[in-house]
């Protein structure tokens, strides 16, 4: 795209390119419908701002290719307007935080990027290379609310991590992501198991893609486990629980 014609398409506000809805002021000034709720007077002029919808620089943004918003951090892609949203949900080049971004840590970047961001500057991360662990973990012993392994197998690498939060009904978070690009289109499930004597709590889910919250598809309706802090504590007293978990290939190669 033209940069001069780029930098007209693009809302003053935010900086990203317009999408439809696209709203004006009387002199023409365009702003994005998300910050459009945000201002009463046009960011560019200072008149009073309207709910006129610009029509014309909405027809000429669905007739134009773009490159995806995420060409900064490396994706070649250049998408019509319709395609657009679709793709950026999913985008591989996404930026995304460094899941301990609570401890702080500040760093985001492409998720090809993360792994190596998880061993040179959080180093108490265990890599593990199987496909089985066994947590056994004291939950007040859990660094910043966050306990974390990576896991190499199957020519990937995983990540497990294990949050206690805090709050009205305090709880606990199982969820376990995705760090390396997909070679291929096999999905992978995990299974969780805690025990205590004769009772025992099994759950079984789709990995997560690291570079968002994808519903994975039925039979697997909620992507990670969340368990309130008195089941947790009845498969393990004196505030000592113990799971073991174990990742595996979809056995239909994740094909549906």
């Amino acid at each position: 795209m033209d940069p001069t014609l780029a930098t007209l398409l693009t809302c003053p506000i935010c900086y990203s390119q317009a999408r439809s809805p696209i709203y004006q002021c009387t002199n023409g000034h365009i702003v994005c419908s998300e910050c459009r709720s945000r201002i009463t007077n046009c960011h560019t002029c200072r008149e009073p701002l309207g709910h006129i919808r610009s029509l014309i620089v909405e027809q000429i943004i669905r007739t134009m290719q773009a490159p995806c918003s995420f060409l900064p951090f490396g994706c070649s892609e250049v998408l019509r307007e319709e395609g657009r949203q679709q793709h950026e949900e999913i985008c591989l080049f996404q930026p995304i935080p460094c899941p301990f971004h609570t401890s702080p840590c500040t760093w985001e970047g492409v998720r090809s990027h993360l792994s190596n961001h998880l061993i040179t500057v959080h180093p108490q991360i265990p890599k593990i290379t199987q496909n089985t662990i066994f947590f056994g973990g004291v939950d007040i012993q859990i660094t910043d609310g966050t306990w974390a392994a990576m896991l190499e197998c199957y020519s990937q690498i995983f990540l497990v991590k294990v949050s206690n939060i805090t709050s009205d009904t305090p709880s606990f978070i199982i969820k376990i992501y995705l760090l390396t690009k997909p070679t291929t289109n096999t999905k992978y499930i995990y299974n969780i198991k805690f025990k205590r004597g004769d009772h025992a709590f099994r759950w079984t889910s789709l990995v997560h893609e690291i570079y968002g919250e994808i519903t994975p598809p039925s039979p697997f309706p909620i992507p990670y486990l969340e368990l309130p802090s008195d089941t947790i504590h009845f498969f393990g007293p004196h505030h000592n629980f113990k799971f073991i978990l174990n990742l595996s290939p979809l056995p239909d190669g994740g094909r549906h």
